[in-house]
């Protein structure tokens, strides 16, 4: 059984596509309310209602195997931390069923950076390496030794097609190399954003960049070993 720790922002919604054409609906389960709600919900399943399943992702942060008394493995995609950020304050432009849209339409990039809204600092402030640790804090310690002992292996957003051909020969799968979904259209490119603003998000997610610069190591030892 594989837990995909979807990161928002991370090609996760692409990676739900090919997912849906590896396995069938009774082997993939679905959770994206949060970690509470995944780990109840899946506590109070029955083994015997688990034992088709495969496949469960979702937004929540490691630990929902401690729910589970099947074997499990982990799989997550890591992102550029600053590009990250800027993908998601305009997706929730784009979003306007989100709970954070309103919000982020009245207030330019800076102010939703510099935003004092717990609800928003969650979701911009080193995000990837607080999931990953599985406790809420951004511990880079806890989120590589997490991975070092649970995870099958960790994509990078960037490097695509390199983590589905690992993937695919690490699952067996069938996967065809395709183009990424949900992509926040109107957005500008990282490197057109203003280096001032740049330089806000970088200095709130400087453990999330020590975690994508060890996650990328890791991939490139994976595609080293394939060739």
């Amino acid at each position: 059984m594989i837990i995909f720790i979807h990161i928002p922002k991370t090609a996760g919604t692409s990676m739900r596509k090919i997912i849906e054409k590896q396995y069938g609906i009774y082997q993939i389960r679905s959770f994206y309310a949060g970690h509470e709600d995944a780990y109840n919900k899946l506590k109070g399943t029955p083994n015997s209602r688990l034992s088709s399943v495969k496949w469960i992702q979702g937004h929540f942060q490691f630990g929902l195997h401690e729910a589970l008394s099947q074997p499990v493995q982990y799989l997550t995609m890591l992102r550029h931390p600053v590009d990250r950020v800027i993908s998601f304050y305009y997706f929730l432009r784009e979003s306007p069923r989100h709970p954070l849209n309103k919000k982020a339409m009245s207030l330019t990039l800076k102010e939703f950076i510099l935003c004092e809204d717990r609800n928003i600092q969650n979701q911009i402030h080193n995000l990837q390496t607080k999931m990953i640790s599985g406790d809420g804090t951004a511990s880079i310690e806890k989120a590589k030794k997490n991975i070092e002992e649970h995870f099958l292996m960790v994509g990078i957003t960037e490097r695509f097609n390199e983590s589905l051909a690992i993937m695919r020969n690490k699952l067996g799968w069938n996967a065809p190399y395709n183009n990424k979904h949900n992509v926040t259209k109107r957005r500008p490119k990282m490197e057109q954003v203003p280096a001032e603003i740049r330089k806000l998000i970088e200095q709130k997610n400087e453990i999330d960049f020590q975690l994508y610069e060890y996650g990328k190591g890791l991939l490139q030892k994976e595609i080293n070993s394939l060739k």
